[in-house]
């Protein structure tokens, strides 16, 4: 019963922490990175990750190292551009918006095709991210 009782609450845990924080995935179907950027008031402390082809990084929508009013509704922008093929676009070309509390998803073939979706807190349904070049 005991052990039963540990892996439910180690299941639980996992959920609510996965959940609490935003991450961004790459699943992209070819071999491309992405550059991500959200900016804060600190930029030597802001989130700046490279996301490989198939990975995911995430931060708790409380780190102020990632969200600057650590709230899980506040919207965020996030700034992006691609690797492929070992060149690197342009800096952050790009800007898609999504809330701290979600996840951020990348899908496409190519650096010209490819869409960007938020599941927002508590939403199975995505809306489109893309907000354009900056």
């Amino acid at each position: 019963m005991t052990k039963k009782l540990l892996i439910a609450t180690t299941l639980l845990s996992f959920f609510f922490n996965t959940t609490q924080a935003f991450c961004v995935y790459n699943y992209f179907s070819t071999n491309i990175s992405i550059n991500v950027y959200v900016p804060t008031p600190s930029p030597s402390s802001s989130f700046t990750k490279t996301i490989n082809y198939g990975e995911k990084e995430c931060c708790h929508f409380s780190d102020r190292s990632c969200n600057p009013i650590g709230d899980i509704n506040a919207i965020l922008a996030f700034m992006f551009n691609f690797n492929h093929a070992g060149v690197r676009s342009e800096d952050y070309k790009y800007y898609a918006k999504c809330d701290a509390g979600g996840a951020i998803t990348f899908r496409g073939t190519s650096v010209e095709d490819f869409q960007v979706l938020c599941y927002q807190v508590g939403s199975s349904t995505p809306v489109d991210a893309f907000g354009g070049p900056i």
